[in-house]
């Protein structure tokens, strides 16, 4: 789970059925106003949305399991970046670094090939991606 920088959102992810779900969020609180409604939909694209994080400028960054990337998403929804990582289960992105500029990744090695060449179970970076948002505090 992720929230927008004016904390009127809340998006997460269901990798089954291939979408990114946004839930209006109550202004004072934060707890949920309204229904879910459908972010993202992977499903023509075959896309199965994982871990997913937002910047600091209301943008959604989601891992594709199984696709081998991140993709960048508007707040409106819109598609506009594609990052590819060298291993196939990329599983959950996060901000890092002294700016927050820099993307992580991590994979899946869990039912591939140990001797394939490719780096699963690692965490990968992509620098100078944009500028992320320092994660919200919530109470349970």
């Amino acid at each position: 789970m992720c929230f927008s920088p004016d904390r009127k959102h809340a998006y997460y992810t269901d990798t089954v059925t291939k979408q990114i779900m946004r839930q209006p969020l109550e202004a004072d609180r934060g707890w949920p106003d309204g229904d879910p409604e459908v972010f993202v939909d992977g499903t023509a694209d075959g896309l199965h949305p994982d871990g997913a994080v937002v910047d600091a400028a209301g943008n959604l960054w989601c891992a594709m399991f199984g696709a081998g990337k991140v993709i960048g998403c508007s707040a409106e929804g819109t598609r506009f970046r594609d990052i590819a990582f060298d291993a196939p289960q990329t599983t959950c992105p996060a901000f890092g670094g002294a700016d927050l500029t820099t993307l992580y990744c991590t994979s899946a090695a869990r039912d591939m090939p140990r001797d394939d060449g490719k780096p699963h179970g690692a965490v990968f970076a992509e620098h100078e991606v944009t500028r992320g948002q320092a994660e919200h505090r919530v109470k349970l």
